[in-house]
């Protein structure tokens, strides 16, 4: 969502819903429209063309569709033109598939948003657990195993006693 605070009675905002149908029902993000319109705030959106056609658009002042599976850098170029034509103060993403292309677009806008890094370490297990380290905060040994992965498994645990738990390095932001 991009805000604009600096109208006089409104704001601004931009909700980017790519594959938030995932984590939302339509009638969920139709609600959350609802409330913000409510509120006071003139919606705009970027999103991607499959969503535009399934989408009702009567909520928007503005729509930007891109691709399908379209790149980080023409999320950032959407919101870009949104900002040009309105003035935007904060962002935020309603889906976490979407917060690496969030935190580009508030680094590209300026905006107060999560650091890219921050939103990649807590995706990725092995990461957060070198950075935890790093600041003293961890002393649990972790290793990311590479195939042959029976052999990777062997062989780290041939070096520790104790109970293994096994996690994927990518997962959700928790």
């Amino acid at each position: 969502m991009l805000i604009d605070t600096k109208t006089p009675g409104a704001l601004e905002c931009c909700l980017i819903v790519l594959r938030a149908l995932e984590y939302f029902s339509l009638d969920v993000l139709k609600k959350k429209h609802e409330v913000a319109a409510a509120l006071g705030c003139r919606l705009n959106a970027v999103m991607t063309m499959s969503q535009l056609r399934e989408t009702s658009l009567d909520k928007y002042e503005r729509v930007i569709g891109v691709a399908d599976g379209a790149p980080p850098a023409e999320w950032v170029r959407a919101a870009q033109l949104i900002a040009d034509l309105t003035p935007i103060d904060a962002l935020g993403v309603f889906s976490e598939p979407l917060e690496e292309i969030g935190a580009q677009i508030g680094e590209a806008l300026n905006l107060d948003y999560l650091p890219l890094r921050q939103i990649r370490v807590a995706r990725d297990k092995h990461l957060m657990r070198e950075t935890l380290r790093e600041a003293g905060l961890e002393d649990v040994t972790s290793q990311v195993l590479e195939a042959p992965l029976e052999e990777s498994i062997r062989a780290f645990l041939n070096t520790q006693s104790g109970a293994i738990i096994v996690k994927p390095c990518d997962g959700v932001l928790g």
